[in-house]
């Protein structure tokens, strides 16, 4: 596998609460972003880590409408494909295609994007694709009302929520499918290490994992690509990742360290316009 690393610092900010989201709707074809809002939750775990596995191939788990899912090669030709820009040409797609990461607004992640090799796909006859996406937490700058601080964390509260994100591009339905639904899963895995609220540090003890699957559903265009005739209403396809790749990211998730701050708790002053 092939790794990338990003790293993202952003300026201290007030961690802002929001409601968490587990699916998203798209139209077929584009490129498109999604946030997928980890969080630990109680106040004796903090967030340290984060992991995403992508269905890219070159093998998926596939299921039809409420049928049990089998695992398919891919792409499929005759259902997914990614159209040129400058001609009628077309090209094998993958579920999502180009997935990188998009950093937090108000933490501080070292990225990693891990690549592995696919069948060949896209105008470019691309043979790897993103396979596996990491958020180490880095620093948290969360104010502190009490002292009017700005205390800086190796965690994420898990009062907090925090808004890692994805960027990717999405196929486009083959003309002759059936296909009028996709949803494409990609599990996330959240590391949720012990923590001392009142120091701020990251205490002794084993982490746990928690796991959600976020749901891309990809909707046919009926305006510009309608469904022929035969297909009546059209399929509901899901693609997941394979059952040894999410366990795969479990372990990644556990082993990566995580971040090491010689400054625990540090609070810096902060202006709070006059008082």
């Amino acid at each position: 596998m092939k790794s990338i690393a990003y790293t993202a610092i952003t300026a201290p900010l007030l961690l802002l609460a929001s409601l968490p989201v587990s699916a998203a709707t798209f139209s077929e074809g584009g490129r498109e972003t999604t946030l997928i809002h980890p969080n630990c939750r109680g106040e004796s775990q903090g967030l340290t880590l984060v992991g995403l596995a992508v269905p890219a191939g070159p093998q998926v788990k596939v299921s039809i409408g409420d049928n049990d899912p089998v695992i398919v090669a891919f792409p499929q030709e005759n259902y997914l494909i990614s159209k040129s820009r400058r001609g009628p040409e077309t090209y094998p797609a993958n579920p999502l295609m180009g997935t990188v990461p998009s950093m937090n607004d108000g933490a501080v992640f070292a990225m990693e994007v891990i690549r592995d090799e696919v069948a060949p796909y896209g105008s470019r006859n691309s043979t790897t694709d993103t396979r596996y996406i990491l958020w180490r937490v880095r620093a948290i700058h969360k104010f502190d009302h009490t002292t009017g601080m700005i205390k800086t964390l190796d965690y994420v509260p898990g009062t907090d929520l925090v808004t890692p994100g994805i960027g990717f591009e999405l196929p486009s339905f083959h003309p002759d499918s059936c296909l009028a639904k996709l949803q494409v899963v990609t599990p996330v895995v959240m590391r949720c290490d012990p923590i001392d609220p009142a120091a701020g540090e990251i205490a002794t003890g084993e982490p746990t994992l928690r796991s959600k699957n976020f749901r891309h559903v990809i909707e046919r265009n009926l305006a510009t690509n309608p469904l022929p005739a035969r297909c009546g209403e059209g399929l509901f396809v899901t693609i997941e990742p394979l059952d040894e790749e999410v366990e795969h990211m479990k372990q990644m998730v556990l082993d990566t360290p995580i971040h090491g701050s010689h400054h625990h708790g540090e609070d810096t002053p902060t202006d709070n316009g006059g008082a």
